[in-house]
């Protein structure tokens, strides 16, 4: 009977062992889960208040948004959120602006070439009628932005009607930089 208990003994440890390290994270998940819910709620009422419409699907907003949060949340570090506007007087003009400036920031995130360029220039004179000195300075920077983008999925769009008669769009994606 001994050594039956004695075999028992390390396996329960393991058990506790685990339990230790693994409930105290499921309590954080559902902690975090739940302030993302709280989040969602309180960004979607903004939305609403502000005109805001999902397109394309009988969705509500506080539904879209929260399955985008989620997935976001539980991606960690492996995905990312970029938010892309667009404006025109067609909603699919609006929406394709949209995915070009989508398209832009995905590729300004994974790569950018600056260039700066500083002159300074520094001038002293010194003459009979006393010293003088000038200084000229001349920035110049460019950006260049470089990058194959394959088609990207939005997770949902919202559209709302302006009172000058245009469509403005927003599009929410989720994207591994």
């Amino acid at each position: 009977m001994k050594k039956s208990y004695s075999l028992l003994r390390p396996l329960w440890l393991i058990v506790i062992g685990f339990l230790l390290v693994s409930v105290p994270s499921l309590a954080l998940d559902k902690k975090g889960m739940a302030k993302v819910q709280k989040e969602c709620k309180k960004m979607s009422k903004q939305l609403k208040k502000d005109g805001w419409k999902v397109f394309g699907s009988g969705q509500e907003i506080e539904d879209a948004l929260a399955k985008h949060q989620t997935t976001l949340a539980r991606g960690g570090d492996s995905l990312q959120s970029i938010v892309a506007t667009g404006e025109d007087t067609d909603i699919n003009r609006a929406k394709r602006k949209a995915q070009g400036n989508a398209s832009k920031q995905l590729a300004s995130m994974k790569e950018t070439e600056i260039t700066d360029k500083l002159d300074l220039t520094v001038t002293n004179v010194q003459g009979a009628e006393g010293a003088s000195s000038s200084t000229t300075m001349t920035d110049s920077s460019s950006q260049r932005t470089q990058q194959r983008v394959k088609k990207l999925v939005p997770s949902f769009t919202l559209y709302r009607d302006k009172p000058d008669g245009k469509v403005e769009v927003q599009m929410y994606y989720l994207v591994t930089p």
